[in-house]
Formats: C-alpha cells, structure tokens, sequence
C-alpha cells in the first residue's frame, strides 16, 4: 500500500495537478493540491497501515478505517483532483454525464452509500464478512463508487452555493436516518470476531490430538464509540466540504 501511495503522489506532482484552461494549463492552489495529498494519507490508513490489523478485533477501529476511507479520502481526492479528470472519469461510468449536468444522481448515490454502509457494520454482518472475506469485496466496490458520486455532487465546481448547502442539508439528514438505526445497534453490541489457533510443533509430529487441528474461537469486541464516530465524521466531513467550498479552497 506504501508503495501505491507514493506512485500516485509522484504522477500526480508530475502531470495531475495543473487545470486546464483553454489552451494553457495553470497549476492548482496549494490548498487543493494538499487536499490531494492528505487523502493519499488517507488512503494509506484506510486500507493498510496499522488500521488493518486493529480493525479486525475491533469494530471502532473499522469504523475509523471506514471513515477515513469515504468520508475523508475520496472528498479530499475529488478536491485536489483537476476538473478534467473528474470529469473524464465520470463520463466513462453510467451516469457520470447526467450528475456533470444536474448532480440528481448524488442523492441516489448517497442513499445506495448509507443503506450499503448500514450493511456493512451491522452486528451480524460483520460477523459473516470476518469468516468470508469474498464477501466484503463488492460491498466495498459500490462503497467506493456511491460515495465518489455523492461527494462529486455536492463539490461540482459550477454549482450554485445555494444549490451546495441544499445539497449538504440533505445528504445530512438522509445519512441521519439511514444510519441511525445500525448506530444504535452499534453501541454497546457485542460483536464476534472468528479467529483460528495456530497448529503447533506437536500436531505436526503426529502427537496424539483430542480435536481438530484448527479450531475457532471467539474474540468479543463490544463497540462503544463506533456509533457516535460515524454520525459525527459524517457531520463533519459534510460541514468542512461546504466551508471549504464557500471559501474557494476546495
């Protein structure tokens, strides 16, 4: 992940952080081109890093990882990113063109995002997505492409700052409401994590064994402050967009 991290940071120095405008290029503020540069941070603590071990004995630090994830790297991405690639990114993907136009598609996008988000972390589901990890794959996929296009809406430069904070008041409360009933589920819920004993020297050997050479055991994880971080990152994350819109540093 390391290594993703930093190809991407060197094309982006290299050719991705200059807007076009007609015939000449002008190069992004620093304000946007640090936005760029702390969602690859985000990135790597999002999907590598220590975060990952801790996540899997402790739906706090998954939540966390989540959140760095999609309410903080791919805003911060969208807003160090050029329009030209944002918008030739969206133009290859099914209703890329009509969220470019009108950005109607953003609020789908962010109430398929909370409902799959939902899924994710309820306490039953992350138990079977710890024993079969497949199954995390495409959530995550339409994790990953919901919220770029919910954040994409409520960041399109050629919107109306009218138009902005009516975009942030309703993914607000549309998030508010998806995700409260997996938040109260959350919080003080114990959730059970599989994990195997290891087979030991004298298992190898052919010792005697009064069982199975791997067997599960159940590590308890009971979330605290999960519930209460992902409503408040969500706030936040949707209040640090309009201001940074409002000032013209995003």
């Amino acid at each position: 992940m390391l290594v993703v991290v930093a190809v991407a940071a060197l094309l982006y120095a290299k050719a991705g952080n200059g807007e076009r405008r007609g015939d000449h290029e002008a190069v992004l503020s620093p304000a946007r081109q640090a936005s760029f540069y702390a969602g690859l941070l985000c990135l790597y603590f999002g999907y590598g890093g220590v975060l990952s071990a801790l996540a899997r004995q402790s739906i706090d630090t998954y939540v966390l990882q989540l959140c760095l994830r999609y309410l903080a790297m791919v805003p911060l991405m969208i807003a160090g990113l050029p329009q030209w690639i944002r918008q030739s990114l969206l133009r290859r993907i099914s209703g890329g063109v009509r969220l470019i136009r009108n950005g109607q598609e953003g609020t789908l996008a962010a109430l398929l995002f909370f409902l799959s988000l939902s899924v994710l972390l309820w306490p039953k589901a992350y138990q079977m997505m710890n024993e079969w990890e497949l199954l995390r794959f495409p959530l995550q996929g339409i994790l990953l492409g919901s919220s770029w296009f919910m954040w994409e809406a409520m960041l399109r430069p050629c919107a109306a700052r009218k138009q902005r904070l009516k975009i942030r008041t309703r993914l607000s409360i549309l998030g508010s409401v998806v995700l409260f009933p997996v938040c109260v589920a959350m919080t003080g819920s114990q959730y059970g994590i599989t994990t195997f004993r290891p087979i030991s020297m004298s298992e190898l050997c052919g010792a005697p064994q009064t069982g199975v050479l791997t067997t599960a055991s159940t590590v308890a994880s009971i979330s605290m402050l999960g519930g209460i971080l992902l409503m408040g990152a969500l706030q936040l994350s949707l209040a640090l967009a309009a201001a940074g819109m409002k000032n013209r540093t995003l």
